[in-house]
This record gives C-alpha cells, sequence and structure tokens, in this order.
C-alpha cells in the first residue's frame, strides 16, 4: 500500500511542477530568476535555520566512553586526535 502511495504522490509533485514551470514559461517570469526562486523557496518550506531545528553534532566519544555533547567538547577532542597524529605517539 505504501508503495503505491509514494508512487502517486511522486506523479502528483510531478504533474505539479511541469504546470507550475509551464504557467511561469507562459507568463514570462522564468527567466526573473529571483521571483522563481523566492516561489521555490516557498513551496520548499521553511529553511532550517527559521525552524529552531539545527544539526545534530555527530557521535563522538571522549576517551571515557561518553558522548560529546557541546561544540568545545568536540573541538577539544579532535585537537587532542590530530595532535597525536600530528605529533605521534
Amino acid at each position: 500500500m505504501e508503495k503505491l502511495v509514494r508512487i502517486k504522490v511522486q506523479e502528483d509533485q510531478s504533474r505539479f511542477y511541469d504546470e507550475f514551470v509551464g504557467q511561469l514559461a507562459q507568463d514570462g517570469a522564468l527567466h526573473d530568476f529571483r521571483f522563481v526562486y523566492q516561489l521555490l523557496s516557498r513551496l520548499g518550506g521553511r529553511p532550517r535555520h527559521k525552524t529552531g531545528a539545527g544539526r545534530l553534532l555527530p557521535l563522538l566519544k571522549d576517551s571515557d566512553g561518553k558522548p560529546v555533547t557541546s561544540f568545545l567538547q568536540q573541538q577539544r577532542l579532535w585537537l587532542r586526535q590530530f595532535a597525536a597524529i600530528e605529533g605521534g605517539p
């Protein structure tokens, strides 16, 4: 059932964007890149920086095996790792 729904949604989206681009071309707005970008960004939803949902840090673990939870801890971990690589054991 999910496969059928996914196929139908993709077909609908494809048809919508074909009609959308056709309408822009008919109106002569297809070459107004700023206007087209604004329309497409509205269709794409809210940008990530405005939703408040940032990216999670990669799951890094310190020498004790605890997950690194802050940017500062992440930077210190990488500093120690690269210092060991470049400076040797």
